[in-house]
Order: structure tokens, then sequence, then C-alpha cells
């Protein structure tokens, strides 16, 4: 078993983790969520099929980039949380990934496979309960809260499997919920990163920069 840290806009710090059966992973995540790390994610690689998998078994499209530079551009991989695989691509020197994701927009929230995020103001409060509630309304996995001023977005991820509220230096899925409702094609993270979106119904290109750090 063998691990690589990565950073994706200048934030958002993800551990990925190759050879973890799948019975030590609960107690891996445990040790080492929250020591510098807001999420860790587990590859598989079985009959030749290469998929990547969540702590929560949530989509997250920052981990996916995380992961796909790591492996051969132009190469699809399956993620959780996602029906459809990814498409690894570059776009001007960034990791790009190309992928469908279906959605649906109700008011201020918005609701894909394998997540969903609800856009609040800047003033207030998030509270796991809450996004617990949503979870369970929605049957997903995981439910983020995205605070949202002067073009800056301050997010948060409830994961309900690892009963973990993370406040994410940067965040890619969320960023294309914002992009939904705020109709934005790039969105400034709170560790001072861009993530790029482009959006053709419900086919999602997404660049950022991703850093390998440990």
């Amino acid at each position: 078993m063998f691990s690589k840290i990565f950073t994706i806009a200048k934030g958002n710090t993800t551990l990925i983790v190759w050879g973890c059966p799948l019975d030590k992973r609960s107690a891996y995540v445990v040790d080492n969520l929250n020591r510098g790390i807001e999420q860790i994610g587990f590859v598989n690689d079985e009959d030749n099929k290469i998929s990547f998998e969540m702590m929560g078994s949530e989509f997250s499209l920052n981990g996916s980039l995380a992961f796909s530079s790591t492996i051969n551009s132009n190469l699809d991989f399956f993620v959780s949380g996602l029906s459809s695989p990814v498409h690894n691509s570059n776009f001007k020197g960034l990791p790009t990934i190309l992928f469908e994701m279906p959605y649906k927009q109700i008011e201020n929230i918005v609701v894909f496979e394998g997540i969903g995020y609800v856009l609040l103001n800047d003033r207030e409060e998030v509270d796991s309960n809450n996004l617990l509630e949503l979870c369970n309304k929605y049957s997903l996995p995981a439910f983020g809260a995205l605070l949202y001023k002067d073009n800056v977005m301050n997010p948060f991820v409830y994961v309900k499997e690892t009963n973990s509220l993370v406040e994410e230096t940067a965040c890619g899925s969320g960023s294309v919920a914002l992009s939904i409702i705020k109709g934005l094609d790039k969105v400034l993270q709170p560790s001072g990163g861009t993530i790029y979106i482009n959006k053709n119904g419900n086919i999602f290109t997404v660049s950022a920069e991703v850093n390998q750090i440990g």
C-alpha cells in the first residue's frame, strides 16, 4: 500500500491511496482524516479496469482531478458517485477532466448523482445536522454548503459514512454547482486558486492546477 498527497487549485489537500483492502479503508480514513488532509480516495485496479473511490463513496471532482494527474492522458476511468466514465485530458497545461453529470437545480440547491450542494450567504452557519437531513432527503452520500461573497466561494462538505464535516480550501464539484446557479465559468477558491468550468448541457469540462506535495 502506498499513497500520495495532492493539492488542487492551491488547496483541498487530497490523499490518494493505492492497494488498500476494502476491510481496512474505514480505519485508514479515521487514522488520517483531519491530519492536514481534507479528503481521501482509494484506487481500484482489478480486471484491467481502473476506478477511483472516495472515502464515503461520494463524488469528488477535485479527487478525480488529482487522480487523473497520476495516469496517462486520454485515458477514461470510473469514479464513485458518477455512473458515466471520466475522460482525462489536458487544457493549456492544466489537468482537465471531461464528464457527463446529470443534475437537478431546486432554487439554491444543486443535486448531482453522488453529491449535492446548497448555496448560502456568507453570514449563515453551516450545520452538519442540516446537511445530514439533505443527504437523507436526496439519498446522497454527501452534501455540501457553499458560502459565497464577492466572487469567492467558501465550501464545506459533509460525508455521511464518516460523519465528517470539512471546511475545504478548494472544491471542484462545489464550483460546478456554483457555476450552474450563478452562470460562472471560473470560480475563485479560498486557497486563492481558480477552477475553470465549461458547461454544455450535462457535459462538463473542468480544469485546475494540481500539485503533488507528498
